[in-house]
């Protein structure tokens, strides 16, 4: 497969994990059966685990060892939420798991705007950020909570609309530059 192709199975995945990320709220709604949510927040998570590395490897050469930093707590983040049985020193279970996972993905957002790259998705990001900080001081933490895995989703949502532009319209230089990571 080509780098071409990488990215946009990449950005499709972002796109797709991240708008079932932001529907998650409605998930209450329907009034599924855990076993049901489970494979659906797997499937989720698995679509916006392989948007990130697809994002990370268009990006690592701008965003160098601060974004890597970040894409790695995503990931560790991400891998807690899917284990709750484990912890690492101390520190498990999906609330922990998404928090990291938000930190390490707010990492790699300032990385890239420092880069004035992936703008909209790093906004995103870095206001589901706010968010959950916010929803910390208790007025309306549970609206905030929500809000924050809302944004979290766009956020994923539209990294993957500038990832697939990037792999139809990516310069040559850029093209190499990517062909040299992955």
């Amino acid at each position: 497969m080509d780098s071409r192709s990488l990215l946009r199975v990449s950005a499709v995945a972002a796109m797709l994990g991240g708008l079932l990320r932001a529907a998650d709220p409605l998930f209450a709604a329907l009034h599924l059966e855990n076993a049901a949510l489970q494979q659906i927040w797997f499937a989720i998570d698995l679509l916006l685990l392989t948007g990130a590395a697809g994002l990370y490897l268009a990006e690592a050469n701008r965003v160098g060892v601060i974004g890597l930093a970040g894409a790695l707590v995503f990931l560790f983040g991400i891998l807690l939420v899917r284990s709750a049985g484990v912890t690492v020193l101390g520190i498990g279970g999906y609330q922990a798991g998404a928090t990291i996972a938000l930190l390490g993905i707010s990492v790699l957002a300032l990385a890239m705007l420092l880069q004035r790259t992936q703008i909209a998705a790093s906004l995103l990001w870095l206001a589901a950020l706010l968010a959950g900080l916010t929803s910390r001081a208790g007025f309306g933490a549970a609206y905030l909570v929500a809000l924050s895995g809302v944004l979290f989703g766009l956020g994923f949502a539209a990294a993957g609309v500038g990832l697939l532009r990037f792999a139809y319209k990516g310069t040559q230089s850029e093209q190499t530059a990517i062909s040299t990571v992955t």
